[in-house]
């Protein structure tokens, strides 16, 4: 299931890898602080469509005011908080560290199912 990215540590300003949003900024795709994402980036931004230079709401609410979560603006670098009720900007993830999925169990289980399919090649109204 998909969801909002955290802000764990919740701190303010420049350089916070810490958050999902700023590691995503300053360590994958290789935003610098005080530069736009859309101008200064490596290869991995390439990897998306429709980035904004803009606000980007994270699913942890701000605790010294309920009203408010926290966001990161990817126009700038920056990380702070702002009022729930504005129009900004969502990029879903998903928790827990996707590179985690065992690959050799991955490719056993791919390879198996190829196995079960040439094997049942001469099955009635098998066409492969």
């Amino acid at each position: 299931m998909d969801t909002l990215p955290t802000t764990v540590p919740a701190v303010y300003g420049y350089n916070q890898t810490g958050s999902q949003l700023g590691d995503l900024f300053y360590n994958q795709l290789g935003g610098v602080a005080v530069k736009s994402i859309a101008t200064t980036h490596n290869d991995n931004y390439n990897l998306f469509t429709n980035v904004q230079s803009y606000v980007y709401w994270s699913g942890s609410e701000y605790a010294p005011g309920p009203h408010d979560a926290w966001v990161f603006n990817t126009d700038v670098g920056v990380q702070y908080n702002n009022v729930k009720g504005n129009q900004l900007y969502a990029w879903a993830v998903r928790p827990g560290d996707v590179a985690a999925v065992p690959v050799p169990g991955a490719f056993w289980l791919f390879g198996s199912g190829l196995v079960a399919l040439t094997g049942c090649v001469g099955c009635a109204g098998v066409v492969l």
